[in-house]
C-alpha cells in the first residue's frame, strides 16, 4: 500500500534529516492528521496517534480530496 509505505518512510527518516522544503509534505500531512493548519510536527502527531489511526486519517483526507 502506497500510503503505508510513505508513512513508514516518514517515520524511519523522522523528517529531520530530509533536505529541502519540509512544508511541501508537513502542511498537507498536518492537515490530514489534525484538521488544523497549525500543530506540533507531523512526526510527533504520528507517534501519538499510532500507525493505524494515522493511516486511517490519511485515507479519509484522500477521500475528501477525490
Amino acid at each position: 500500500d502506497v500510503i503505508e509505505a510513505i508513512l513508514d518512510w516518514i517515520c524511519i527518516d523522522s523528517m529531520h534529516s530530509i533536505k529541502g522544503n519540509k512544508g511541501l509534505y508537513y502542511h498537507p500531512l498536518r492537515i490530514a492528521l489534525t484538521g488544523k493548519e497549525s500543530s506540533p510536527p507531523p512526526q510527533d502527531i504520528i507517534e501519538v496517534l499510532g500507525k493505524e489511526e494515522t493511516l486511517k486519517r490519511i485515507e479519509i483526507a484522500i477521500k475528501k480530496l477525490e
